[in-house]
């Protein structure tokens, strides 16, 4: 299955003068970690704003990534299955995907270029942003601390 790797600028410079190549090879295979669901009438902001908590306490206590593609059910409802390639600065998503989401390990919120292709959500240690590949807006406070 193809994947999209999202792979964030601060990554960058921890790496070095990493190739492309390098930046396109997941260690590992995703691994399935849960899903969410969303409930009634839950918009995708209001659903990923009481999901990321969970997905940024991973990734605090163990320093590697949460992603997955946010799926728009028949019924109106979200669907996301979390997943890792147990790596801080990388994440993979399922090509098709229309709308994601991903944790970041640092509380400054960027999104790389590679995330800007496709609309999607990240989460920091304290803030939950989307953008659309042409703006970015904050969503809401996650007060995990």
């Amino acid at each position: 299955m193809r994947a999209v790797l999202i792979t964030a600028i601060f990554a960058l410079a921890a790496v070095g003068q990493a190739t492309g190549a390098e930046l396109n090879r997941a260690s590992s295979a995703p691994e399935s970690l849960y899903q969410e669901h969303s409930r009634a009438g839950e918009t995708a902001d209001t659903f990923i704003l009481r999901i990321a908590p969970r997905a940024v306490s991973y990734t605090n206590r163990t320093g590697h990534q949460v992603c997955g593609a946010v799926v728009q059910n028949p019924d109106g409802r979200y669907t996301i299955e979390m997943r890792t390639i147990g790596q801080g600065y990388r994440c993979e998503i399922p090509a098709e995907a229309q709308l994601y989401f991903v944790t970041h390990i640092w509380s400054a919120g960027t999104f790389s270029r590679a995330e800007r292709e496709v609309p999607g959500y990240m989460a920091t240690r304290n803030s939950l942003y989307h953008q659309d590949g042409r703006s970015e807006r904050k969503v809401g406070t996650l007060r995990l601390w």
